[in-house]
């Protein structure tokens, strides 16, 4: 769990800097396919010698996530819509979530289904 946490910053930062020097495209692109391998090294990968490190090194997802959220949206409509523009991105993502969460609580004999 701590290499997830590092790797989201780490890419979190890297991958909006790298796009800048070889374009957003070739970014989302390389980092996707990247990021695609990032379940394969979690379900393979047996030692923590190894686990650790490739983890980190294909955990990119999120630096992607910083791109087409904020980044690609800010500098493709006009200055003057730039607010508007991320405020229906974020919004529509949070009433997604909203919407996709479970409608029922869970059952009183669930709390019961553990003895402790």
């Amino acid at each position: 769990m701590s290499s997830l946490g590092f790797a989201w910053v780490a890419w979190g930062g890297l991958v909006p800097a790298i796009s800048d020097r070889i374009g957003r495209k070739p970014a989302m692109v390389a980092f996707s396919l990247i990021a695609a391998c990032c379940p394969l090294v979690l379900l393979n990968v047996d030692r923590m010698v190894w686990l650790l490190p490739l983890v980190f090194l294909t955990y990119t997802g999120l630096g992607c996530f910083t791109l087409f959220m904020a980044t690609i949206p800010a500098e493709t409509v006009s200055p003057r819509r730039i607010a508007t523009a991320l405020g229906m991105i974020m919004g529509w993502a949070s009433w997604r979530a909203v919407l996709s969460r479970p409608r029922w609580p869970a059952s009183p004999r669930t709390a019961t289904a553990c003895p402790s």
